[in-house]
Order: C-alpha cells, then sequence, then structure tokens
C-alpha cells in the first residue's frame, strides 16, 4: 500500500493548489526535502541533536543548552521548514523585553544556529534562517560600582572588630583580585623585599600581575602570612 503524506494545510483549495505546484516546482529543481521529512518538528531536531550532543557536552554546556531551550522551545511544535525568521527574531525580542542578559541571549541564538545546522546536513531545511537573526545592544544588567569612602571606613572598622571575612573584603577591595584569584595566593607569592603580591588567573594579561601592598591592609596581608 502506498501511504501518502501531506505537504501543508491551507484553508482554500486554490491556496493548496498553489502550495502544490511551488512545491513541485522547488522539487524539480532539487530545492525541496524528501516527503518523509516534511513533518519534523522543531522538538523532534531538538531531541536528536540533543541525544548526540549531550552525550558529549559538559554539565555547564548542558544546563546553558537547557535554559534557552525552555525559551526556543514555544516553537516546538512548529514544522522546521515551515519556520520563518520572523518567528526566530521574535524569540530573542522576547528575550531582550524579558531582561535577559546579553549571553543568554547568545546562547538562544547558539541553540537556533546548532539546530537548523543539524537539520541541514540531514535534509531537513535547506536553509538556515536563524543566520539572519539580530542580537540585540544588551548593557550588563547590573553596574559594577565601587565601594564609597565610607563603605571602607566602615570595612576597616569590622576588620578592627574582628569580624568574620571582613579583611578578606578589604584585601580584594585594595588589591583588585578576584576571589577565585585571591584564593589561590600563597606565602610565596609575597615579594618580602618589594612589598608586593603576584597573582591572578583569567587571561594571559591578567595573570601574574603585581600588585603592591597598600598600607591599610598591611595587617590583613601579615596575618594571612603567619596563617600560611
Amino acid at each position: 500500500h502506498i501511504q501518502q503524506k501531506y505537504l501543508s494545510y491551507h484553508a482554500t483549495a486554490a491556496e493548496a493548489q498553489k502550495a502544490l505546484d511551488e512545491y513541485n516546482r522547488q522539487a524539480s529543481a532539487g530545492l525541496n526535502p524528501p516527503p518523509d521529512k516534511l513533518t519534523i518538528t522543531l522538538s523532534d531536531v531538538y531531541g536528536l541533536w540533543s541525544a548526540r550532543k549531550y552525550a558529549k557536552a559538559g554539565t555547564a554546556s548542558i544546563a546553558s543548552y537547557k535554559a534557552s531551550w525552555a525559551r526556543l522551545g514555544v516553537l516546538g511544535s512548529r514544522h522546521m521548514r515551515e519556520l520563518t525568521i520572523d518567528e526566530l527574531q521574535a524569540v530573542i525580542d522576547r528575550d531582550e523585553k524579558a531582561g535577559l542578559s546579553k549571553s543568554s541571549i547568545q546562547n538562544d541564538k547558539i541553540l537556533m544556529r546548532a539546530l537548523f545546522r543539524f537539520a541541514m546536513e540531514r535534509d531537513i531545511v535547506m536553509k538556515d534562517y536563524s543566520e539572519f537573526v539580530e542580537l540585540p545592544s544588551v548593557a550588563a544588567k547590573h553596574e559594577k560600582g565601587a565601594f564609597t569612602d565610607g563603605q571602607l571606613r566602615r570595612l576597616e572598622q569590622l576588620v578592627a572588630e574582628g569580624r568574620p571575612y571582613a579583611d578578606t573584603i578589604l584585601m580584594l577591595c585594595y588589591t583588585g583580585f578576584r576571589v577565585t584569584e585571591f584564593l589561590t595566593l600563597t606565602p610565596l607569592s609575597y615579594d618580602i623585599k618589594a612589598d608586593t603580591l603576584c597573582g591572578g588567573i583569567k587571561t594571559a594579561a591578567g595573570k601574574d600581575r603585581i600588585i603592591p601592598v597598600h598600607p591599610n591592609i598591611k595587617t590583613c596581608q601579615q596575618a594571612y602570612l603567619k596563617s600560611g
């Protein structure tokens, strides 16, 4: 028995005939996927792609992809070949209106590109509309500000009172080290002759930075040296 598959649904016979004529025209030019791939949805593609990707990806990457799919999944029931640039762009626009960070919005486009590439490699779609999705210019969600002089004085008071971790915060303020960088410091990081600390790990330019020990953290720094 021959089992026929529908290409698409239309409100009128005229619209259906027009769509069929267009399909046949493109098929004759080799521009259409096989009929058995016409009804594959975005969710289907995500399921196939994630089964392969998640077997090799790290925990952080998987969490990022799943977070993006939670937003992109609103289009999950759409046939992959029928997705439009406007539908994809609408996901990004909603991200922007929701106040998502720049990295989260970029991750959503990365997932779009990955799914379309997967689909193109398997002849499910012939064109990657995600390529044309525009990313907004999103500022940082929270501006990072420095402590005021008054806040630093209060912090110094807390250090004098022996409040836990107040000395650590004060040293972070005066050295400019990130928390991870600060935690990697050892007694060997201190140059007693030059009275400097050497540290930094995030970038090539930031590695092994030489930081003078400010007089306001001298007591804290000496206490850390004694503690080993």
